[in-house]
């Protein structure tokens, strides 16, 4: 690995003073504190980049900044940054994740386009605007949640982003641009502030029939109805929910959705922070809630696992891998039903296991203690 140090001195990076004085080949680069600004396509294009270390003291990051940074992989953004800028980060097709700061106020048109390896981004309450395009073809991207905060959503912000399964956009949008959701095929739950339910306004967002729209007030009755299950108490008396949006919508179609028929694949992945007894409350009804009986009853009383336990092996034999990605219909089921046949199979197995197991031990240590003291006499 090849860094390359900016030392303190200078307030602005700019494009000429990289090319100027970065060697070829650096693959990370730390900025000194004292630097106030990133110059507009300061770093663009430079291609063997994999990692920016940029100090507190750095107010503006310009626009085409890291523009076809295609080797970038972390970048941690400073608080103090207000505008992620048009095509800051656009063609970065490393980049797995992305936490924009808490003083943001605005991600403009085309920040993230392109970055194809981008698979969860963090947006906090007080931005307030998504520039169109700003995630267009962020193809690995799985869920969004816009904070209430956000006013505007512009033209295309999140077209082709294929792998994306849902999104939650609270109460307080107010536009949503063109074809928002254009080209978004593993798009399956939207959570859509009231006003943006009615039939012209999905088609206007390009949401198809396939695809299940939620009133956010209705999420927002329903999770009160169920805040036993969905919050906890700190130490200081103070409520707060157990687990993120992206599971309590989970859950909420789980219970509620007739058509929502998820495979073990995404209960255990979408899931995973969750305990096996709210799986099964949310789940009641359902083949899925007859299916996770009978495997936490095989494991309980066949197999003696503690509850704690339960889902740590289902999760561990059913490896995310071995389902196809893209697939929600009746391939997804097929194959969860297989998966569920060979778990079954796996309970059985390791019963009778347990019992060979320790008689194949027992023989394993009598051969090794005679051939140890062969002279001995029994």
């Amino acid at each position: 690995m090849s860094v390359w140090t900016i030392l303190g001195g200078i307030v602005e990076i700019t494009q000429q003073f990289v090319e100027e004085n970065m060697p070829d080949g650096t693959t990370e680069v730390v900025i000194s504190e004292g630097v106030e600004s990133i110059g507009q396509c300061a770093f663009k294009g430079h291609t063997s980049l994999k990692s920016v270390v940029i100090p507190k003291s750095v107010k503006i990051i310009g626009r085409y900044v890291f523009f076809g940074c295609a080797s970038l992989e972390s970048v941690v953004i400073p608080e103090d940054i207000k505008i992620i800028d048009r095509w800051v980060f656009s063609g970065c097709s490393s980049l797995k994740s992305v936490v924009i700061p808490e003083g943001a106020e605005c991600i403009r048109s085309w920040a993230f386009d392109g970055c194809t390896s981008l698979q969860s981004i963090v947006i906090p309450e007080g931005v307030d605007s998504i520039g169109m395009r700003a995630f267009k073809d962020c193809i690995s991207l799985e869920f969004v949640e816009i904070p209430s905060s956000i006013k505007t959503i512009g033209v295309l912000a999140f077209t082709k982003c294929t792998s994306l399964k849902s999104i939650v956009v609270s109460g307080g949008v107010e536009t949503i641009g063109n074809e928002t959701f254009s080209y978004c095929s593993g798009l399956h739950s939207i959570v859509l502030p009231d006003q943006f339910c009615d039939a012209d306004n999905k088609d206007h967002c390009s949401i198809t029939e396939n695809q299940t729209v939620i009133p956010f007030s209705v999420l927002n009755e329903w999770k009160q109805m169920n805040r036993q299950y969905l919050e906890q108490i700190t130490p200081d008396g103070i409520r707060s929910s157990k687990y993120s949006n992206q599971v309590i919508l989970f859950l909420y179609q789980l219970q509620n959705d007739v058509d929502f028929r998820p495979s073990w694949n995404e209960v255990l992945n979408q899931c995973s922070e969750v305990g096996v007894e709210d799986m099964l409350h949310f789940s009641a009804g359902t083949d899925l809630h007859h299916k996770l009986t009978t495997v936490v009853s095989m494991y309980t009383e066949e197999l003696k696992t503690a509850d704690n336990l339960i889902k740590d092996e289902i999760m561990s034999y059913l490896n995310i891998a071995d389902l196809p990605e893209h697939e929600f219909s009746e391939v997804n089921i097929l194959t969860s039903q297989s998966l569920f046949s060979k778990l079954c199979s796996e309970v059985q197995s390791l019963k009778v296991l347990g019992f060979f197991g320790v008689v194949a031990l027992a023989i394993a240590v009598g051969v090794g203690y005679m051939q140890r003291h062969p002279g001995d006499k029994y």
